[in-house]
């Protein structure tokens, strides 16, 4: 699923949290991520300069809402993903909009004569009239 770096990341960041912050993780997460983490990966937490991973930062903001943030936090954490879930969701249905037109388009555009063709065939079409 997730890199062994990636656990040990999360794991030296969490250790230098206060311990009344890293008593709110569930013991489970915290064994969880102990045991998947690589030992032999070097990561200094405490670096200013540091780059983590992507799937880092991810299960860092997971351990945050789910554990660490408060009450008011976590509503407007979740008044966010909805508000962005709602903005996705009205752009899918303006890309569905937008290829349903298209395709009513290509269906209302009929095959016309050429002007010449036209022509000709009106010619065609007097002359045998007049015999």
């Amino acid at each position: 699923m997730y890199d062994s770096k990636v656990y040990t990341e999360v794991y030296e960041i969490i250790n230098i949290f206060p311990s009344k912050e890293r008593k709110k993780i569930p013991v489970k997460w915290y064994q969880l991520i102990e045991s998947k983490r690589d030992k032999d990966y070097e990561f200094d937490a405490r670096d200013e300069n540091v780059i983590l991973l992507p799937d880092t930062e991810k299960i860092l903001s997971v351990i945050y809402t789910d554990y660490l943030a408060s009450e008011e936090e976590r509503k407007i954490i979740k008044a966010k993903e909805e508000s962005f879930v709602k903005k996705n969701y009205n752009k899918e249905i303006q890309n569905e909009d937008v290829e349903l037109k298209i395709e009513t388009s290509k269906i209302m555009i009929k095959s016309e004569e050429r002007f010449l063709d036209k022509l000709f065939n009106r010619i065609k079409y007097f002359l045998k009239f007049k015999k």
